[in-house]
């Protein structure tokens, strides 16, 4: 993606709830979670995976996946007392259920869904939803080292839901994961139960609606999730029949979350090498091709030296055939998402998508600050923290690593003061030097 997006900012004075009120939410979220899995273990053991046709009405088929809606509201006069139920029949929309598998393993999807700051919600959103605003309003429940991925938080969010139309935005309690069925086997959760707060009005040209839904997974086999999902989103529209099926297509978006947690662990493994890197110095690659050992041109100027690259955590050559290309996002501290294309080894790549998602997010939680978030005007930069920011650029042979601290700034071993005016003129050279690459590598 060229250029850069903005994402809206928390609109809300910062939400403040007593410990009673954290107590209620995490019992909605409780009874909100014990009804769900009651729903799913029904669809295992009395339906045996079976849908019902005569209650729903098939919608889309797609990678596995089968999306269905309710024929009609259920009504909470029928004994229907679930939770969902009055949802739908208060918004006066059917509900929504999504079932079938996805690839991919049940920690990274869980940790693709979580999210504990603001900055974090747009990271996700990058990957996985088509937000325009996103806040954590408050938490709830703080992850553990001995439940990393075990979340309750208040959010909000923003989306643009057609052209000409009011954006829609969100107030809700959000859950996130792993329980155990009634056999004991492990599954992974996603709740959002909509909950308003006299805190959280309703905003100017924006449209209020509701989200009420459950995502869980369970590993069907190795790289293989089975999903069981089902809830109400409403608009708050006076149109809101013509957007049900709109509505509804909103969950296949669980099917990317695998993805994102893939994509979290490569972040946070970049993160923690150009930690060390900036301590020590990153090494210069040379010579062969990390991956198949073939030997690799010397020359970096023009288009002779496209056929190479550097890999962006071991910092070794990788030539043009074995170098795998990933498309990694990252989100600004002034809150704007930038996409950028990065080189990387098939050694490292499957040293990150093999790291523990449970043991990335426990060393999040003892960190500070996102592992996601980067100052503009740097290609690829975490703050780290200390405060610093460490800044690496791959020009072909020539690489150099950055670092913008309160001393000044660092090129390979070599350090030059901010203020002085080679510092100044190497600062810009590279940048010059990244820009030519990249404008040669399209």
């Amino acid at each position: 993606m060229g250029g850069k997006t903005r994402f809206v900012m928390n609109p809300f004075a910062p939400l403040e709830l007593s410990p009673g009120d954290k107590a209620q939410l995490q019992q909605t979220a409780n009874t909100f979670l014990a009804q769900s899995l009651h729903s799913y273990e029904i669809y295992l053991k009395v339906d045996e995976r079976q849908v019902d046709g005569n209650r729903w009405k098939p919608l889309k088929v797609k990678d596995n996946m089968r999306l269905y809606i309710e024929r009609e509201i259920r009504t909470t006069t029928d004994g229907n007392h679930s939770m969902m139920n009055e949802a739908s029949e208060q918004a006066g929309t059917p509900v929504a259920l999504l079932e079938g598998k996805m690839q991919g393993s049940l920690e990274d999807v869980v940790f693709g869904t979580v999210a504990t700051t603001s900055e974090d919600m747009c990271f996700n959103a990058t990957y996985v939803d088509t937000l325009s605003g996103a806040a954590v309003l408050c938490t709830v429940a703080e992850p553990t080292l001995e439940e990393p991925l075990n979340t309750v938080t208040m959010k909000w969010q923003e989306l643009d839901l057609m052209l000409h139309s009011n954006k829609r935005d969100f107030v809700f309690l959000e859950a996130t994961g792993f329980t155990h069925l009634a056999n004991g086997e492990r599954v992974g959760y996603k709740l959002m139960y909509s909950i308003g707060f006299p805190q959280t009005p309703e905003l100017p040209s924006r449209v209020r609606g509701s989200v009420n839904v459950f995502f869980l997974y369970r590993q069907e086999h190795d790289q293989c999730v089975e999903v069981y999902a089902s809830g109400v989103v409403a608009h708050g529209s006076s149109v809101e029949s013509f957007l049900v099926a709109p509505s509804a297509m909103k969950f296949y978006t669980c099917t990317k979350y695998a993805h994102c947690g893939e994509m979290k662990k490569l972040t946070w493994l970049m993160h923690r090498r150009f930690a060390t890197d900036k301590q020590r110095g990153a090494p210069i690659g040379e010579g062969n091709c990390v991956n198949c050992g073939i030997p690799i041109s010397s020359k970096i100027f023009g288009r002779f030296g496209r056929s190479r690259d550097s890999c962006k955590l071991c910092h070794r050559l990788v030539c043009g055939t074995c170098r795998v290309k990933k498309r990694l996002n990252f989100v600004t501290l002034e809150m704007t998402f930038e996409e950028r294309k990065t080189s990387f080894c098939p050694v490292c790549i499957k040293e990150a998508f093999e790291i523990d998602s449970q043991d990335a997010a426990r060393a999040q939680i003892m960190s500070t600050g996102s592992q996601y978030a980067y100052h503009s005007g740097t290609d690829y930069s975490f703050a780290s923290s200390s405060g610093v920011l460490f800044t690496e650029r791959f020009w072909h042979d020539v690489q150099v690593s950055i670092v913008l601290g309160v001393g000044g700034l660092m090129a390979g071993a070599i350090t030059w003061p901010v203020g002085t005016r080679l510092g100044r003129v190497v600062a810009e050279l590279v940048v010059v030097l990244v820009a030519l690459d990249s404008a040669l590598g399209e």
